[in-house]
């Protein structure tokens, strides 16, 4: 065990029971160096941040499936519990770095799960982390959870493995790491008060808590990472997050992908809808063999329902809607388009934000916020793109929802009306 963030002033002490006792003391020395360096495999323990009474850095069950040691949780029949650990995260930016062992026997009732769960759910119920709306799943076979919604882009991970989970409250994001390397999963707005625990059901298996610690700088979220809200996203039958098109020939849509089979105009609808009293919306895309066509790709809001939606109309170029082109321009109910934006290519991080809350809808190129925004945008949005390229791919590379957006209107920002 390591004790970190200690005070700037201490001195050391001796406690003894026994009338009589006596304490020498050997060596007494002041160094410029540590002699010492934490390791992988010890606990970190911020000051004044210890389990239950000292004791364990799990919060002890009354059952007895699981017995605690200071580090270690170990399961002592084939039965499926999940352990918490004890710490409450609720500021601040904080891992939790897991080792799991003996998790694969046959005949178990669930995979290894590491995950985090809202302050006061369950901890000796007999569900796994991942399984409702109260807690999230990373299963050893890479996929994350919650609720039944399951994401695959993370690693998979074996037994002995270095885990962690980080938990930065000041943003309300989750990461998860296999072996140091960051995963494709991101979950935001994660709940205010949270723990870590692991979710195990063969006997003799062991997790062990290897860091506890808080820390000074966080991992940012990249362009080919995948945000999901806390609480998830609304995708039907969660296959696609692009309506599903009423002419599949000539589009086609996976889980976070629209491919343009034909060489004709055509919008595809993004399966959200943002109304006044809701969250915002943020999303980025990339964009792949679409310029050189007819027109220039543009991505932009209609209204919901929209009148021209599936009729082969460009965003921005009817009286309803209005989008952000390829040249830089903002067209906003067919007008010729307020320049002043970026132009913009295939390969670069396109994103679009709704913030309903001020009426606004910013846009960013790899993400730079750009001066020209729509504001005065109706009640009820939805987000499309245009193309006309055949051959040409839009990909979804972020997706999240926010209570308060973080851009402002700025001095040189250009405010286009609809």
């Amino acid at each position: 065990a390591v004790i970190t963030n200690i005070p700037s002033k201490f001195r050391f002490g001796f406690s003894a029971s026994k009338s009589g006792a006596k304490v020498e003391i050997l060596k007494l020395t002041e160094k410029e160096s540590a002699t010492y360096n934490p390791r992988t495999s010890d606990m970190w323990i911020p000051y004044g941040a210890g389990g239950s009474a000292g004791a364990s850095a799990w919060t002890i069950s009354k059952r007895s499936e699981i017995a605690y040691s200071f580090t270690y949780a170990r399961w002592n029949q084939n039965r499926g519990l999940t352990a918490i650990v004890d710490k409450l995260i609720t500021q601040g930016i904080w891992r939790v770095g897991l080792i799991i062992r003996g998790a694969w026997a046959p005949n178990t009732k669930w995979q290894p799960v590491i995950g985090i769960c809202k302050d006061g759910w369950a901890k000796d119920g007999a569900t796994a982390l991942g399984k409702d709306e109260d807690t999230i799943g990373y299963y050893s076979q890479g996929v994350t959870t919650q609720a039944g919604r399951m994401l695959q882009g993370n690693k998979e991970w074996k037994d002995g493995d270095r885990l962690d989970v980080e938990l930065d409250m000041r943003e309300r994001i989750v990461y998860f790491f296999v072996k140091g390397r960051q995963g494709h999963v991101v979950y935001t707005n994660v709940p205010p008060q949270v723990r870590v625990g692991v979710s195990l059901s063969a006997a003799g298996a062991t997790a062990q808590v290897a860091l506890l610690s808080d820390v000074k700088c966080s991992f940012q979220p990249r362009a080919t990472d995948w945000w999901e809200p806390w609480g998830g996203v609304n995708v039907p039958n969660k296959t696609s997050l692009f309506k599903v098109p009423k002419i599949p020939d000539k589009i086609v849509i996976s889980q976070m992908m629209a491919h343009f089979n034909d060489a004709v105009k055509y919008t595809t609808m993004v399966d959200f809808i943002v109304q006044t009293g809701s969250q915002g919306l943020h999303l980025d895309f990339k964009f792949y063999d679409t310029c050189g066509g007819e027109f220039s790709p543009v991505v932009g809001i209609a209204p919901s329902p929209w009148v021209n939606e599936d009729k082969g109309i460009v965003i921005g170029k009817d009286n309803h809607s209005a989008g952000f082109d390829a040249d830089g321009n903002v067209i906003c109910k067919n007008d010729k388009g307020k320049a002043g934006n970026d132009k913009w290519k295939d390969g670069q991080v396109i994103g679009i934000e709704v913030d309903i809350k001020n009426n606004r809808v910013w846009f960013f190129v790899n993400g730079t916020k750009q001066k020209v925004y729509l504001a005065n945008i109706p009640p009820l949005v939805q987000i499309g793109l245009s193309l006309c390229k055949k051959g040409g791919t839009i990909e979804v590379v972020r997706a999240t929802k926010f209570d308060d957006s973080q851009y402002k209107v700025e001095t040189g920002d250009i405010q286009v009306n609809m």
